[in-house]
């Protein structure tokens, strides 16, 4: 079997709700048709008035935007934290053999060191992804570390139970743990174990760890491991992987 690697994405979506007024259906003299046009006028007259003040609201929002990330981008940690991502993309540990991630748009950033049998697969600012050192198809391991922003931890915790991927034929003896918490490495971690079968002959498991670093940012740990049914799984080692990881 072909070794595949899926990476967690977590893809958030937003309702807008809209509202009406109803329209007055009554006839009306025709004596009245000129208050009617007056009123209209007002209505209208207030309409642009609300339109042009949202108008302005948004052009504060957006120069209040253009300054905070002005002021991001002039801040000496921020370029300090940013060389170092840099660095980690390039595949390039820091001095203490730690790869360095964060976040887009603030200074919250991890510095991860690596479990002993993992090597530097790829990177980018947000997430590293690690790797066994030459795996074989049939027996692997890969490690996510990563950022999420704009979320909240029930959207997280909502993904990680998700059941969906496996609904297809291929998929066999099908358990999903109910969420665990542990207090690791300084972090209130959540997580929850997949494991299954699949196409009879093939088994994963794969461990979903998170926290909040505030309140709409979560640090994600993602561990998938591949090997042949009947493998033996240790449930430590995404506390390992969270014991390697600095937040700041």
């Amino acid at each position: 079997m072909k070794k595949k690697f899926l990476t967690w994405m977590l893809t958030f979506g937003y309702a807008l709700a809209m509202t009406g007024c109803a329209n007055n259906d009554t006839a009306q003299a025709i004596t009245q048709s000129t208050e009617q046009s007056e009123s209209a006028d007002a209505d209208s007259s207030a309409g642009q008035q609300a339109e042009d003040a949202s108008e302005q609201a948004e052009d504060n929002s957006e120069q209040t935007e253009d300054t905070s990330e002005q002021d991001l981008e002039n801040n000496p940690e921020y370029i300090a934290l940013m060389e170092k991502i840099s660095q980690s993309k390039a595949g390039v540990p820091d001095e203490n053999g730690n790869f360095t991630i964060g976040t887009f748009g603030s200074l919250h950033s991890a510095s991860i060191s690596l479990l002993p049998d993992q090597e530097y697969n790829v990177s980018a600012t947000n997430y590293l992804i690690t790797k066994t050192p030459e795996a074989e198809d049939n027996n692997y391991t890969h490690i996510q570390y990563s950022f999420v922003e704009d979320t909240t931890e029930e959207a997280i915790a909502n993904s990680a139970t998700d059941d969906e991927q496996y609904q297809e034929d291929q998929y066999d003896d099908v358990e999903i743990s109910s969420i665990q918490t542990a207090d690791v490495n300084g972090m209130s971690v959540s997580w929850v174990k997949h494991s299954y079968t699949y196409s009879y002959f093939s088994e994963y498991a794969k461990y979903y760890g998170w926290t909040m670093v505030d309140d709409h940012t979560g640090f994600l740990i993602y561990i998938e491991i591949y090997g042949d049914v009947g493998m033996d799984t240790d449930d430590n080692l995404l506390n390992e992987a969270f014991q390697g990881v600095t937040l700041t």
